[in-house]
């Protein structure tokens, strides 16, 4: 009889525990937005309409899904570009924004790029200096990723808008 009790009790501390899991996935606020992203590779291309997500967390970083697409006639060709998601982007006073130096954290980015001057098609680690930067307002969002891999001769600048419409008072 008593292990059936001590089992009984275990079993409702299981339970309990597993309800209080750290591993939820706690946040604060999440934002979807909508919007033209303009890529700078060796010039700038016309902008491409994603959707990003946007989570502010309860310790008040922001984590940032930025989607896969493609860039069509660059000058190295037609790119697709992965999707990424960053992390941990913490509020940076002195540059009034969401800041953050991403690329030691040994992040991966799917890239290809074919019919161009150079054929590239893998899983490719951000180059240390690669970094993001979030400003929001209640007029939108700017997302700004700054990033290179491997031996590339030039950075890749994304460059994510969208305006929202303010209410009407």
């Amino acid at each position: 009889m008593k292990a059936i009790k001590f089992l009984a009790l275990a079993l409702v501390a299981l339970i309990g525990m597993t309800a209080c899991s750290s591993d939820d996935k706690e946040y604060t606020q999440e934002w979807t937005y909508i919007g033209n992203n303009t890529v700078t590779v060796d010039k700038e291309y016309p902008p491409v309409e994603i959707t990003c997500k946007v989570t502010k967390r309860e310790n008040g970083t922001l984590e940032v899904e930025m989607p896969e697409y493609q860039l069509l006639n660059t000058t190295i060709g037609n790119l697709t570009i992965g999707a990424v998601t960053i992390k941990n982007i913490m509020y940076n006073a002195d540059k009034g924004s969401y800041y953050r130096v991403y690329g030691k954290d040994g992040l991966q980015m799917h890239f290809k790029s074919e019919g161009g001057h150079s054929a590239m098609d893998g899983d490719y680690t951000f180059n240390e200096d690669s970094d993001i930067e979030v400003k929001q307002s209640n007029n939108g969002v700017t997302i700004v990723l700054n990033y290179s891999f491997g031996r590339m001769p030039f950075k890749i600048i994304s460059k994510f808008e969208v305006a929202v419409a303010k209410d009407e008072e």
